[in-house]
This record gives C-alpha cells, structure tokens and sequence, in this order.
C-alpha cells in the first residue's frame, strides 16, 4: 500500500496545520508572516544576448532588470536581478505553471537555464512602520528610505543567514526569499527581535 506524501512549510512547527499561515503581530508597528503564495522560478543563461532578453521578456510579460539590485513588476509578480546573468522571476502560485512553462519553451532555443526554487525558499513578509527597526538589527545594508527605495532588492544577510531583500511599497513592506532549511530559525530570531524592539 502506498502512502501519500504530504508537503509541509519550513515553518511547520509554528503554524500547525500545512494550510494555516504563520504569522506574528507583535505589536500595532510590525506584522510578519509567511507567504505561500508564491512560485520563484530562477533564469540565467552564460551569455545573455538579445534573443535571451526577448525571449525571457515574452514569457515574463516584462523586461529584465538590467540594473544591479532593482526588482520590476511583471503581471502577477516581480522580476529580481540575482546577479549579471541570472534572474528570479517571482508569481502568484496559480500563475506560476503556466508562467514555468512559457519560459521553458522561449529560452529553450537561447540556451537559457530555468529552474523551479519554489520548495527551496521561504517567503516571509514583514509590513508596518516596525519593519526597519527589526530588520536593522540583523541586517548589514544601508535600508533608510532614501538609499533603498520601492524596487529594491538585494542579496544580503539577516541574522548571518542568506536572504534576498525586496522592498515592496514604501509602507513599508518588504519581503524575504529564505533558504527553506534557514527558515524556522529565521522566523524564531524575527520573532525574538519584534518582541524586543
């Protein structure tokens, strides 16, 4: 008799139930709380030509960020430069088959490279005027308003782990791409950090 595997959050043991969301309302200033919505889908290819943006933007709906550290909007999602020749594309999940597939099919001829980091990653989002100050104790970057502006992202480190930074309105709110294995201590030390600030 076979079993069915169930998929399961990183942060699991804080929410309970697969389908419930964690989340933290630590005070009226900062609310944090998982994401599940999401498909990230990463491109690259050795030698981006125009044919590779054409077609990457075809399948995107828009085109890709050319300047380091900036993030556009495409329908249903955003666009996130990861580096000189590689890009995280980041949907809504109904969208993201499809919006997989269309990429595949267009950079299949370019030589492009497409892979699915969906289970890979934990998306966490942290909104309200709290965000900076957490953020501020385990982040090294510059994120006062006018250095780090709506369609910023970075790759940096929260709490010495691994994170891409996207800012997403100036409200503000801001979400974080985790390695999955990081995620239920990240979340532990966010939930550490908004209870002291």
């Amino acid at each position: 008799m076979s079993e069915t595997l169930e998929s399961h959050s990183a942060l699991f043991p804080f929410c309970g139930d697969a389908k419930d969301t964690a989340c933290i309302d630590a005070t009226a200033e900062v609310v944090i709380r998982e994401r599940h919505d999401i498909t990230l889908v990463q491109i690259s290819r050795t030698k981006p030509d125009k044919e590779f943006f054409d077609a990457a933007a075809r399948a995107c709906g828009g085109d890709l960020p050319a300047e380091p550290n900036t993030a556009r909007p495409v329908p249903n999602g955003w666009l996130f430069w990861q580096g000189p020749k590689s890009w995280v594309v980041s949907v809504d999940a109904t969208s993201g088959p499809k919006l997989e597939g269309q990429l595949r099919e267009e950079l299949a001829a370019e030589a492009g490279t497409v892979v699915n980091l969906s289970h890979g990653r934990t998306v966490v989002r942290i909104e309200g005027r709290g965000a900076w100050e957490i953020l501020s104790v385990g982040c090294p970057l510059d994120l006062h308003p006018r250095s780090f502006k709506p369609g910023s992202c970075a790759q940096s480190v929260l709490a010495h782990v691994p994170i891409l930074l996207h800012l997403v309105s100036d409200e503000p709110i801001f979400d974080l791409y985790i390695p999955r294995s990081y995620g239920a201590w990240l979340w532990q030390w966010l939930d550490d950090t908004a209870a002291g600030s």
